[in-house]
């Protein structure tokens, strides 16, 4: 049967503002557990932000989510959240987004998880020959999974090979706990959208203006679009 490596990249955190930018990563691979990536972290400076060292799963503020979209107040809710989001387990997490109404790619991904999990469950302990006699063999992955792969939420690595994997599309998945399925969170006015290539930020904007974000290609007036270039962000 299927390989069923994965890798996921929970706990990084990107985000830019007009004073710096915050950025750590952390890698999650074979399992729903976190697991500390070995991969340098490049922080530059955030003024102004409060200390989260003792903070607890408590101390999650009540969050407001517009159509769909997690909304965070200013940098600080946002750096406060995250935090927190750390600090829970999968089962945190998920009653959380039940909570507020929310579906993260993060959650998406882990509920593939279970499905191929479920999917596999039935042939796990066959043997070749018992495999071999199978008259009509099931698809190689569950629904869900075709279903978020053809959505481009998720991508497949070394196809065909045995060191196959999935995971998520996003350029950059450390937001992943707090981005819809489009890839778009909102921090004040400004909204952002992480996708399979790019990160866009628009300025000043509101809930009105997504449609406006998610067709943007290039930097204009309003919009800032920042492309893949060997693992650093260009912008157009």
């Amino acid at each position: 049967m299927k390989n069923l490596r994965i890798s996921f990249i929970l706990s990084a955190v990107i985000i830019t503002f007009a004073g710096g930018m915050f950025f750590s990563s952390c890698e999650k691979e074979n399992t729903l557990e976190d697991n500390t990536n070995n991969r340098e972290a490049n922080i530059e400076a955030v003024e102004n932000v409060e200390n989260y060292d003792n903070l607890t799963v408590a101390d999650m503020p009540q969050l407001e989510v517009r159509e769909g979209v997690l909304f965070f107040e200013d940098k600080n809710q946002f750096l406060k959240v995250i935090s927190i989001i750390e600090l829970m387990t999968v089962t945190d997490r998920a009653n959380w987004e039940k909570k507020i109404g929310f579906l993260s790619q993060a959650r998406i991904f882990e509920q593939i998880i279970e499905a191929e999990l479920e999917h596999d469950a039935p042939y796990e302990n066959l043997s070749e020959t018992e495999i071999k006699n199978i008259k009509i063999m099931p698809p190689l992955h569950s629904d869900l999974y075709y279903t978020y792969l053809k959505s481009n939420l998720i991508n497949e690595t070394n196809q065909g090979t045995d060191e196959e994997f999935y995971e998520l599309s996003l350029f950059n998945p450390c937001v992943a706990h707090i981005v819809n399925t489009d890839g778009i969170y909102m921090i004040g006015n400004s909204i952002f959208q992480i996708t399979d290539i790019s990160e866009k930020i628009l300025e000043n904007g509101d809930i009105s203006m997504i449609d406006k974000l998610k067709l943007a290609t290039k930097t204009n007036e309003n919009i800032k679009v920042f492309y893949a270039n060997n693992n650093n962000r260009v912008c157009s």
